[in-house]
């Protein structure tokens, strides 16, 4: 199989580069090759992409940003030759696009794993471009399937492509013991945010007017750790002065790295995710995993799976349910031991691998009777 992702920089800390990568490692074990396509000028790799059956392929691409990047056809068709299966990631991208008309070409069946991009929210800032709602419909209805993290998510999908086939297989997550020391100048019990400087997609303007009308309650500060979207740190801190919680909101500071963002979370007393929307938010997951008090906002896809298990912390996006949230997350007796049961096992590997083999297998057999070289599928 093949895996295509373009991005004009290099970066390790996004969540799309993580999962995909933690993807491409285990698929390694049950595809006979895994060619990773990405730009010439484009992702560095991790040690989760050594394996021997594993090949990285630099696609040249022409133009310089996310939304102009173009691949060179030529380079495509020959990383996809004898090709049984191309994975595709996000979406609203002309090169995808372009990957993805050369697999149907080539009669390589592709997937297109959406993280999130066709949330209602996103679709309704896009659709109003000329024709970029019909040719993004047009590439998810040729697609052999959507690859979803679940199916709320699924169900997003095709309300904007009704004839998608989906499925489902969430990420799945090794929840490591966290270090033993606490994050410089945090020394007293916190709360903790972690995630992208985005107001308005994390929820961040309603996180801080919920905490200015409760502030008179709370007993911890709010530590906030992120890395700069669209100059989203500045609104942040304008934010926070608007709501006079200057002594209430601590260390809005960058991104750290893994094994420091990891231990962050932590040591803290509890975490706190607030977006608009979400596919999955993977500190959410290793929050639970690491059994610390975790509350989620409905409208994020975990959020929702989290209800409907009854574990952890789940509320409404209004500012009355996030203040009773923070306030909630202050109790010293929240058992977190359900919840971490239900993350070992939702986000297991095992569990997804054989989900998505299981899946992916119908749908080969529904296609074709030709063999693959994919574990289970001939």
């Amino acid at each position: 199989m093949a895996d295509y992702y373009a991005r004009p920089i290099s970066t390790t800390l996004g969540g799309v580069n993580r999962s995909r990568e933690e993807w491409i490692h285990h698929l390694a074990g049950r595809c006979a090759e895994v060619r990773v396509l990405n730009a010439a000028s484009g992702l560095q790799t991790s040690d989760a992409l050594a394996d021997s059956n594993i090949s990285i392929n630099e696609i040249g691409h022409l133009g310089k940003t996310r939304s102009t990047m173009v691949p060179i056809i030529s380079q495509v068709v020959r990383a996809l030759r004898d090709c049984d299966l191309l994975y595709l990631h996000e979406g609203w991208t002309l090169s995808s696009t372009i990957v993805a008309r050369i697999a149907s070409r080539l009669a390589v069946p592709y997937v297109v794993k959406p993280h999130g991009v066709y949330e209602p929210e996103i679709v309704r800032t896009l659709r109003a471009i000329p024709g970029r709602r019909l040719s993004e419909n047009k590439t998810l209805s040729e697609a052999l399937a959507v690859h979803c993290f679940f199916s709320t998510e699924s169900q997003s999908v095709r309300r904007f492509a009704p004839t998608a086939r989906c499925i489902v297989a969430p990420t799945g997550f090794t929840f490591p013991d966290p270090a033993t020391e606490r994050v410089p100048g945090a020394g007293e019990p916190y709360l903790a945010w972690l995630g992208r400087y985005d107001v308005h997609h994390k929820g961040i303007d309603l996180l801080f007017e919920a905490l200015a009308r409760v502030r008179q309650d709370m007993k911890m500060k709010l530590v906030m750790v992120g890395q700069d979207y669209n100059d989203g740190r500045r609104d942040v801190d304008r934010l926070r002065a608007e709501f006079g919680l200057d002594d209430q909101v601590l260390h809005v500071r960058g991104p750290l790295p893994q094994r420091e963002a990891l231990d962050f979370v932590a040591n803290s007393h509890g975490f706190i995710h607030t977006p608009r929307w979400e596919a999955l938010g993977r500190t959410v997951v290793d929050s639970i995993g690491l059994g610390i008090p975790t509350a989620v906002a409905r409208t994020a896809h975990i959020g929702k799976a989290m209800s409907d298990a009854g574990v952890d912390m789940t509320f409404e996006l209004t500012v009355s349910d996030i203040g009773e949230a923070l306030l909630a997350l202050q109790d010293t007796a929240v058992d977190t031991a359900r919840s971490q049961a239900w993350a070992a096992q939702h986000f297991s590997w095992d569990r997804s691998m054989n989900e998505w083999e299981k899946q992916i297998s119908i749908l080969f057999e529904q296609r074709s009777d030709e063999p693959t070289h994919i574990h289970g599928t001939t």
